[in-house]
């Protein structure tokens, strides 16, 4: 699967047997993803979300994984449960921040709350501007083993490609 931010690169994923695209092949917006997937059980139950974006701007340095880290524990319905396991791999796409960490998640309207996990891979492609994240998230607390093994091989399939650009600036 191959997919681009605006005019700056495409990126490829090749996901293992579970995994369904749901990428929406319309024009992007700024709001939305570069890649959505999301991991069933052989029931068809969704297990996971998957969603991998960019961010950054021309001309605008790259955060350091220390300014990062506060921003990928930032979630704006959740809480995070315990200590995160922060690692810093490097991956076939560029060094990366990799967090994992388990959360509370607020129902709607704000009534209880429910468990879920997360990792996140926070990758900086060389050649590149932008971020690269890969953000997983999941309910089946029981299954995080076999979840976090298939996200696993799918930041170690992701490639990501500088498009260039034209003496005008575009493609």
């Amino acid at each position: 699967m191959t997919s681009s931010d605006g005019d700056m690169f495409d990126c490829s994923v090749e996901f293992p047997p579970g995994w369904v695209d749901v990428t929406d092949e319309s024009p992007r917006t700024d709001d939305d993803p570069i890649i959505e997937a999301r991991y069933y059980s052989e029931t068809g139950r969704r297990l996971a979300n998957l969603e991998i974006d960019s961010y950054g701007e021309e001309g605008v340095l790259r955060p350091s994984p220390d300014a990062v880290l506060p921003l990928v524990l930032d979630w704006s319905n959740a809480d995070i449960t315990g200590e995160p396991e922060v690692t810093h791999p490097e991956l076939p796409a560029g060094p990366a921040m990799r967090v994992q960490a388990t959360m509370r998640v607020k129902r709607m309207f704000g009534l209880r709350r429910k468990r879920a996990a997360f990792v996140k891979y926070v990758v900086y492609p060389p050649d590149m501007e932008n971020l690269v994240v890969v953000t997983v998230e999941w309910e089946a607390i029981a299954r995080t083993e076999e979840i976090v093994r298939l996200v696993e091989e799918v930041v170690q399939a992701m490639s990501l490609t500088p498009l260039a650009a034209d003496a005008e600036g575009s493609e």
